[in-house]
């Protein structure tokens, strides 16, 4: 049974051009043992596709299971479930498995959970330069949550209304623009960095 189905709030890469946000979901086993769940790769460590021209890459996919979880105890007393990816977990007590890319399958009982995240577009263009009243759409349609979208779009608007103040979007997002000149350095710079921590091998960990 599929407890949920929705677009992901934020899952799209954010720009000027925002990219197509992906579907989110927790399936549950239900009076069956004989279930077998399997994980051909899913991209959870590093997205899938890339952005272009300063916009942001979408939010990496998902695939982990709950197990072991008391679903059917709760859920036969009425208990309050909620049903999302972060707060079924700590609505009901299981095992939560943390599961790589690419994972052996196994079998499944009643109640045991697969939680799921799909790829998603890619964001074109600087997030800066996104027209105010598309991000309001996207708050409206719940495909953005307005924390973000005023953390990452500069956009200023009224969390009650959410009318946009285009005079104080104005002046937050020309603020960003110098504060990423201030701590910028140059790709020639950047790129002498790079080189130096490879000479050193202080490379990253590879990604699980």
């Amino acid at each position: 049974l599929r407890l949920l189905a929705r677009q992901a709030p934020d899952s799209g890469g954010f720009g000027k051009y925002r990219g197509g946000v992906s579907t989110e979901g927790i399936n549950i086993v239900h009076n069956s043992n004989t279930v077998i769940n399997y994980i051909t790769g899913s991209g959870k460590a590093i997205q899938l596709v890339q952005s272009l021209f300063g916009g942001y890459p979408p939010a990496a996919t998902l695939s982990d299971m709950f197990v072991n979880t008391d679903f059917d105890e709760q859920a036969a007393k009425g208990a309050d479930i909620q049903y999302d990816i972060s707060g079924i977990r700590e609505s009901l007590k299981g095992e939560y498995l943390d599961l790589s890319a690419t994972t052996p399958a196994r079998a499944c009982k009643s109640g045991d959970m697969q939680i799921w995240r799909s790829g998603a577009g890619a964001g074109l263009g600087d997030p800066l330069e996104r027209d105010p009243d598309l991000i309001v759409k996207d708050l409206k349609d719940r495909i953005a949550t307005l924390a973000l979208s005023q953390q990452v779009y500069g956009a200023v608007i009224d969390s009650g209304t959410l009318e946009v103040d285009y005079e104080a979007t104005k002046k937050r997002r020309q603020e960003m623009r110098e504060e990423r000149l201030r701590l910028g350095i140059p790709a020639r710079e950047y790129l002498k960095q790079l080189v130096a921590r490879r000479e050193k091998r202080e490379l990253p960990q590879p990604s699980q």
